[in-house]
């Protein structure tokens, strides 16, 4: 009963992975070959070639009439970045944050997220106007970063592009074969991990908005689980808080006003009751953390960790999230 839905979910989940690294190696390759600076790839070539798990599982899931499926992937991504990942990677490594990340992206973060609540809150469906307006403000906040980035000239970003660009193929045909497996394993991955995902939700008895929200969610944050951890080990852990940061402002606003163009997405009473709440509470404990200035440590990790642990117990543990299946 489950078996069929089990392989087709984690088939999903590795093509996705796959499809992921192999599209950003691409991407920044086509992207030197184009003339791209460093910095205006890392804002927008590998922000959203990195994302492309969220935003395919998200589109499809909204293409096959299940939007609390990809709402929930939207909602439970963040809240696996926030708790998830930084926990995982605060246990193994101090987190400090970049003096940017404190003073610029923290409260950036903080208002995107409060938009979000606000439209999920006062405007339902959420469709086109509400997906335009986020898109926008993604354009502007880009705009800001490149604009006060472009002044540095020893960026970060620059080296890290280095590096991808050298793991890139040296072949123009190459690089133009890797970024296509990676856009059909995308796509692939996306509809294995949806279809699996709601035949799941019907066998467990539990709602698509419960599925979304945990296990759509926790497999397409696996690869930034994977590169903060790794980041972590090779004491890189700086990057980490950034990566989770603009992790979660895609989604809000690349993921979501993407989401809200292709299709009118009702908010359900079940998001509305909790887990929008849930999003807001951890944005915000999220943005504290970072506005100290301090590295966040492995006590305030292993509480993040517990805190995701419980999330997902209130998903299923407590009868929430149960679908009416008569």
């Amino acid at each position: 009963m489950y078996l069929v839905p089990i392989l087709s979910a984690v088939g999903g989940l590795l093509l996705l992975a796959l499809g992921g690294e192999f599209l950003v190696r691409g991407a920044v390759g086509l992207a030197k070959r184009l003339g791209l600076s460093n910095l205006l790839i890392a804002l927008t070539v590998v922000a959203f070639a990195t994302s492309m798990p969220e935003l395919v599982v998200t589109i499809a899931a909204a293409l096959s009439n299940k939007p609390d499926l990809g709402l929930g992937n939207i909602i439970g991504s963040n809240i696996a970045n926030s708790l998830l990942i930084v926990g995982a990677a605060g246990l193994i490594a101090a987190l400090p944050p970049a003096p940017d990340l404190c003073k610029r992206d923290a409260p950036v973060l903080l208002g995107a997220t409060l938009l979000f609540l606000l439209l999920a809150y006062a405007t339902t469906p959420l469709y086109w106007p509400q997906g335009l307006l986020l898109l926008a403000l993604l354009a502007v906040y880009l705009l800001a970063c490149y604009r006060q980035e472009s002044r540095r000239p020893d960026s970060e970003a620059a080296s890290e592009i280095e590096e991808l660009s050298q793991e890139a193929p040296a072949r123009l045909d190459a690089t133009l074969a890797l970024t296509a497996f990676g856009c059909a394993s995308l796509a692939l991955g996306a509809e294995l991990l949806v279809d699996g995902a709601v035949e799941l939700a019907k066998a467990a008895g539990v709602s698509d908005a419960a599925i979304g929200l945990t296990l759509v969610a926790f497999g397409t944050s696996l690869p930034e689980l994977a590169t903060s951890i790794m980041a972590a080990l090779r004491r890189h852990a700086d990057v980490v808080l950034g990566n989770v940061v603009g992790s979660n402002l895609f989604n809000l606003l690349a993921i979501g006003g993407a989401l809200f163009v292709s299709s009118e997405v009702p908010v359900s009473e079940e998001f509305q009751r909790f887990d929008l709440w849930a999003l807001g509470g951890v944005t915000l404990a999220l943005a504290l953390l970072l506005r100290r200035g301090q590295p966040i440590g492995r006590l305030t990790s292993a509480v993040l960790l517990v805190a995701y642990v419980g999330f997902v117990w209130v998903q299923f543990g407590n009868g929430a999230g149960m679908a009416a299946v008569h």
